[in-house]
């Protein structure tokens, strides 16, 4: 039983004082494609509206795909069929970012050079590839 002020609490005290519950905590489900297109960057939803806007089917790509589950690398967007992916490197005139630093510099070329290994065309795209169609329109004449 719990106890308000050292009191032991008893359910029908409970039931007759329903303000004095505590609303159940939601369990959050796993991740879903839903959640997965909340979850993108300005960026990558930036990306989706070039695609479309040079003629790309918006169903193309599979978004944050797992491409690599022994390192757990991810790719903004991939299509198996055509085993191509896509990756929006934002922030590089940051001072914090993943993309100008040497650790993150490293890592960006362990996972190219991974999806060389597998077989996959890997295209990158900095903030500034993505201010034109050019950049997405070779993308998509590519595949």
């Amino acid at each position: 039983m719990p106890k308000l002020f050292g009191y032991t609490v008893t359910d029908d005290m409970l039931a007759a004082n329903p303000q004095y519950h505590k609303p159940a905590k939601k369990r959050r489900s796993k991740r879903s494609r839903n959640a997965a297109e909340a979850t993108q960057t300005p960026l990558e939803r930036r990306f989706d509206d070039l695609w479309v806007l040079v003629g790309g089917n918006p169903d193309f790509w599979q978004k944050q795909a797992l491409f690599d589950e022994a390192a757990k690398w991810h790719v903004d967007r991939y299509n198996a069929a055509y085993r191509v992916a896509v990756e929006i490197d934002g922030g590089q005139y940051m001072a914090k970012s993943g993309h100008n630093n040497s650790k993150g510099v490293e890592r960006d070329a362990r996972k190219l050079n991974r999806c060389n290994e597998l077989g996959i065309m890997l295209f990158r795209l900095t903030t500034s590839m993505l201010e034109t169609v050019d950049d997405v329109e070779l993308i998509l004449r590519v595949v």
